[in-house]
């Protein structure tokens, strides 16, 4: 026979077993038992009594929300009672300058955009309306209930909801009865959009399953909260007009224009005559209670099983960034390009990120190790050649060694200064000023306006500006030696365009120099410049002028390095 002992033994063994190959999971679903347990045992205790508690609180809700609502609509009322009778009091009236009455109204409502004015004569009529021209025909219309009340009590009165004559929409009017000093009795009105009324329902923000509206004097809805456009102008509930024409105020069950049944605090207003209404249908009401018995029992079922599952997801969300962190480790050992994906654990995600700058900063550094080289290759052959073309028509053409050495440095001189211009640029694009100011400033002395700069914009590739650099140079150099700024007078006009799509014309125009020398045939400088010039598979004219030099070229330029703008 099996001892006690040796179950209570095992079952031990087996606790310890679990622990230790499931420890993460294991500790977790403790933990959430541990705090969920209690929650059950307290949440049942109290969910009964808060049911039966809150179903009073809403009603006393109810009638608080009501009484604050009617408050804030006998307010709106009276603020455009107030302005009626200001307009009422005007002199303008006496004289019944209407013209003038009109400006001063439209003046006085210029910020109300849902009001208007009216004036009306004893018997109805309108005879302004500031929703039409002074010299506007207005429609004949029956006398009011609201307008008789007012010419017979000498009170305000507000109107029912109407579609309005001339507004063409559901519309107020609050009366303001007038006689004149000259014993003619008017009728100020101040019509006022149905909508400003539903405007302050929307303002009240009803939770869920509430709904207010608005009555009229009639027991017509002025506004609705909801589908005010619909019920704009039709009879209230049955229910809701038998008990406010029974009682100033009350709480009454009756049914929404939805058939829903409601649970409904109303108010009426004493002196527009019109009632307030709040009403929450009894499923939000009861309902608490009602459900009250079903989720005692599911909610201790539900938070046991959320227990488990959050046990297991939140095990899962462990479990899962950690091979997400080893991945990333082996793809940074690879140098391979990591795609950063968040994993939901805060020092996991960090980590990764690290990783992903790490494996990106490491392989744009080789792709950009290799596009340097690349790109430094290709820089030094195309320098190489224009230094080894520089090296063989300097020998050429050279005398003797000094005239040699003095030929090919000032040429590998200018070459410089370009690599150093672009070099500031990082060798991307470069203005064509700046490349003309790099060659011919050197040769500019006190007078400045010797040198005549003209153009726009023009941006020019690295290769582009190599070549153009070294043109410009011996353009410059014979221009001070031979032509225009050899001598004081001397002028140099230098000018670039637009000349098609791509293409760029360059004049240089020397005036006032001595003498035209043409050069011999085959003349080094003549000879570079040809070459450079067949290198951009640019069109170049030279002619020597007794004025001077004239030289122009047309230089084809990348689509992407050019853009002209106008100075």
């Amino acid at each position: 026979m099996v001892s006690p002992n040796y179950f209570k033994s095992v079952a031990i063994y087996v606790v310890g077993e679990l622990l230790m190959l499931s420890s993460i999971r294991t500790r977790l679903l403790l933990t959430i038992l541990i705090i969920a347990v209690p929650l059950i045992g307290t949440s049942v205790a109290i969910f009964y009594r808060l049911a039966a508690v809150q179903i009073e609180d809403q009603k006393q809700t109810l009638v608080a929300t009501t009484r604050a609502l009617a408050a804030a609509v006998d307010a709106e009322i009276k603020k455009y009672a107030a302005i009626g009778f200001s307009l009422g009091a005007s002199e303008l009236l006496d004289s019944k300058d209407f013209y003038r009455f009109r400006t001063v109204a439209l003046q006085a409502l210029s910020k109300l955009p849902d009001a208007w004015a009216v004036v009306a004569d004893e018997d109805g009529q309108q005879l302004l309306n500031t929703l039409r021209g002074y010299e506007d025909i207005l429609p004949k219309v029956e006398p009011l209930d609201a307008h008789k009340r007012a010419m017979k009590t000498g009170l305000e009165q507000v109107g029912d909801a109407i579609i309005g004559p001339v507004a063409k929409r559901p519309a107020i009017g609050i009366f303001v009865p007038i006689v004149s000093a000259k014993g003619t009795s008017f009728d100020v009105v101040i019509g006022l959009d149905a909508n400003v009324f539903a405007k302050i329902l929307r303002a009240q923000n009803l939770p869920d399953g509430w709904v207010a509206g608005i009555g009229d004097r009639h027991r017509n809805f002025v506004a609705r909260s909801i589908a005010n456009d619909q019920f704009v102008g039709k009879p209230i509930s049955a229910g809701w007009r038998a008990a406010s024409n029974n009682s100033a105020e009350g709480y009454v069950q009756n049914i929404s224009q939805e058939g829903q049944p409601l649970h409904s605090a109303f108010t009426n207003l004493s002196d527009s005559g019109w009632t307030i209404s709040i009403g929450a249908s009894v499923a939000t009401l009861e309902a608490p209670f009602q459900q009250s018995m079903w989720l005692l029992g599911l909610t201790s079922c539900a938070m046991l099983l959320l227990s488990v599952i959050l046990a297991s997801l939140a095990s899962r969300t462990i479990v899962r960034p950690m091979k997400a962190l080893e991945n990333g480790s082996e793809a940074l050992l690879r140098k391979d390009r990591l795609i950063f994906k968040r994993t939901g654990l805060r020092e996991v995600d960090i980590t990764l990120a690290a990783f992903e700058r790490a494996s990106n900063a490491i392989i744009n550094r080789e792709e950009h190790h290799i596009i340097l080289v690349n790109e430094l290759n290709h820089r030094v052959k195309n320098t190489l050649a224009i230094v080894q073309a520089v090296a063989l028509m300097a020998k050429k053409t050279a005398k003797n060694v000094s005239d040699y050495s003095a030929s090919f440095s000032s040429r590998i001189v200018s070459l410089a200064r370009t690599h150093d211009l672009l070099t500031e640029k990082s060798w991307d694009t470069i203005e064509l000023r700046e490349i003309l100011l790099n060659e011919v400033n050197i040769f500019q002395n006190t007078d400045s306006s010797r040198i005549v700069m003209i153009g726009g914009v023009v941006e020019l590739a690295s290769k582009e500006a190599v070549s153009l650099g070294m043109i410009i140079h011996e353009l410059a150099t014979n221009a001070a030696k031979y032509g225009a700024l050899s001598v004081d007078k001397g002028r140099l006009t230098i000018s670039w365009m637009s000349d098609g799509p791509n293409t760029t014309k360059l004049d240089w125009i020397e005036e006032q120099g001595p003498a035209v020398r043409i050069p011999e045939k085959g003349n080094f400088g003549t000879k570079l410049i040809m070459q450079l010039a067949a290198g951009l598979s640019a069109e170049v004219k030279i002619n020597f002028l007794e004025t001077g030099l004239n030289f122009s070229m047309t230089i084809p330029t990348e689509p992407k390095s050019i853009d002209y703008l106008c100075r």
